[in-house]
């Protein structure tokens, strides 16, 4: 058993459970808590801390995991035991910015491409692609409407890159936060977050669902101005974060007989490289 502390950036909606994320402060990338519930979906015993509350996002915890347990568009998942997480601290300091800033999308595309979901093709091609991504928008819209299949949906509208993004919200603290808003879309300021704050958003991709895998909007953190302008400080060129994720990513799936050359210049977000592309060459026979 590994005990990880992690900085929460995730509690979302997963079906009957939840789904959390979070950057381990060891700065060694993201994990993803899996359980063997339907869907690898979280129990409250999975999420729920020592002190009764539930794990928050910008909360360090400490999770217990048997093994990595990666798949194939979801690398960062690893297997949670059922011992209880516990409560570091509440929330994270400003000297975790440094933690978070590499793993900031700020150029290129959003997991993969610049739609709002990946065709399943795709991760069967470069299945050690980041299923997780944090982005630090200048600004954020809200559009409620109604589902196809008839429920409440709460979608986030924003841009990285001068690229528009329209990804449905799984964050059931903002949905609470929206559930009182009208049909239609909402700037930021309706739901009271101030002049001096910027939402830091974590983005996921979820499951396969009828032939893609969808992103998602799984949390959204109301960042203080002085921490934002942290994040600017703190930031640089995410290559060397995103080659390292590529690399460990490389080594969980060899089980599955993937051979894998990871290009050193490869860019965050884009999933190709400036001399080349990420060269890919399938199962070994």
């Amino acid at each position: 058993m590994l005990a990880i502390d992690v900085i929460c950036l995730a509690n979302s909606r997963k079906y009957s459970g939840r789904c959390l994320a979070g950057l381990r402060i060891d700065g060694n990338g993201w994990v993803r808590p899996v359980s063997r519930e339907s869907h690898g979906a979280l129990l409250p015993r999975h999420y729920r801390l020592d002190d009764g509350t539930d794990a928050g996002v910008l909360d360090v915890v400490r999770l217990h995991f048997d093994h990595p347990a990666a798949e194939p568009g979801q690398p960062e998942n690893w297997r949670i035991t059922e011992r209880p997480c516990q409560l570091v601290a509440r929330p994270m300091s400003q000297e975790h910015v440094r933690v978070l800033a590499p793993h900031v999308v700020r150029r290129g595309s959003l997991l993969g491409n610049f739609a709002d979901r990946v065709p399943v093709g795709d991760l069967v091609r470069w299945p050690n692609q980041p299923s997780l991504a944090l982005v630090l928008p200048e600004s954020v819209n809200w559009h409620v409407s109604t589902s196809q299949r008839g429920a409440r949906q709460v979608r986030a509208e924003f841009s990285v890159d001068g690229r528009p993004y329209n990804l449905v919200v799984t964050d059931p603290v903002w949905e609470q936060r929206l559930s009182g808003m009208p049909v239609g879309s909402h700037l930021s300021a309706a739901t009271g977050v101030h002049d001096d704050e910027r939402l830091l958003l974590t983005i996921s991709r979820g499951e396969r669902f009828e032939g893609f895998h969808f992103k998602l909007v799984a949390a959204v953190a109301v960042m203080p101005r002085h921490w934002s302008a942290a994040f600017e400080i703190e930031g640089r060129a995410p290559r060397e974060a995103c080659v390292a994720e590529r690399v460990r990513a490389a080594a969980l799936f060899a089980p599955w007989g993937y051979r894998v050359k990871v290009s050193g210049t490869t860019r965050c977000g884009t999933g190709t490289s400036r001399t080349g592309r990420d060269r890919w060459s399938g199962r070994s026979a």
